[in-house]
């Protein structure tokens, strides 16, 4: 999601639109910047950068395979890196090193940032911050933001087996569930709780569902994606070019 300080916006006299593309979103960077030290702010993680990537090519893992070497992802991170290091659209490596992008955005240093219902409690902190959210915007071609999801488990060699489950009972109870909700940390898997009056205000979280894709999480994710995230950090750091960093990668996987 994007989140984008309402303030700004009408300062540079644009109006927030849900069905925007990414060359809005640049061109939309550009003229805010004339107001704040950065038009927008990603952080340097998958998270975060995956969405660019994808939104005009496919997930980063297809059938357990390492897909971000195609031309299309290696051009949009590309893209986003001389955004950031040519252009001085987004924040830096420098830039988020000092202050990470939700608090660069909480101090008006940047218009935009990318992120997820969990930076809502943070974002409320503030209450002279005035904030709308707008779904990530769309590629050329197509339209694939990528859907991760957060679960419990309980450990089968656990030692205390019958009381992690009682936990997991409990923490995933209707009112505890309830209790998240209204903090704006998450958007609740449950329906029941999703469409209460508990979640108002959040629909915009719940609509770009149906527009995602959950991602591929193969055996040895934390493995791949820990490389995969280091060379695109060498590529928006301004290290590397995005065919040098990711064609190694490709190569292994």
């Amino acid at each position: 999601m994007i989140f984008y300080n309402r303030d700004i916006f009408k300062k540079a006299d644009i109006i927030p639109d849900k069905n925007w593309n990414i060359e809005n979103f640049y061109a939309n960077a550009k003229e805010l910047k004339k107001y704040v030290q950065t038009g927008f702010c990603t952080e340097f993680d998958a998270v975060s950068w995956e969405n660019f990537v994808s939104i005009d090519s496919k997930p980063i893992f297809t059938d357990e395979k390492l897909t971000i070497a195609d031309k299309a992802s290696t051009d949009a991170l590309q893209k986003l890196s001389d955004k950031i290091n040519e252009e001085g659209l987004g924040a830096n490596k420098e830039q988020i090193s000092l202050s990470p992008c939700a608090q660069l955005f909480m101090n008006q240093k940047t218009a935009m940032f990318v992120s997820g219902r969990w930076s809502v409690p943070k974002l409320n902190s503030n209450p002279k911050l005035k904030y709308g959210v707008l779904p990530f915007p769309k590629g050329q071609s197509k339209y694939y933001i990528p859907l991760n999801s957060s679960g419990w488990a309980v450990y089968k060699n656990s030692k205390n087996k019958d009381a992690a489950i009682d936990f997991v009972k409990y923490i995933s109870s209707d009112e505890n569930i309830e209790k998240m909700v209204n903090s704006g940390l998450i958007t609740p898997a449950n329906k029941k709780i999703a469409d209460s009056n508990n979640f108002k205000n959040g629909e915009i979280f719940i609509d770009i569902i149906e527009k995602s894709t959950p991602n591929n999480v193969p055996a040895d994710y934390n493995i791949i994606i820990d490389k995969v995230n280091n060379a695109a950090i060498s590529v928006l750091g301004g290290y590397k070019t995005a065919k040098e960093a990711i064609e190694p990668l490709f190569k292994e996987y």
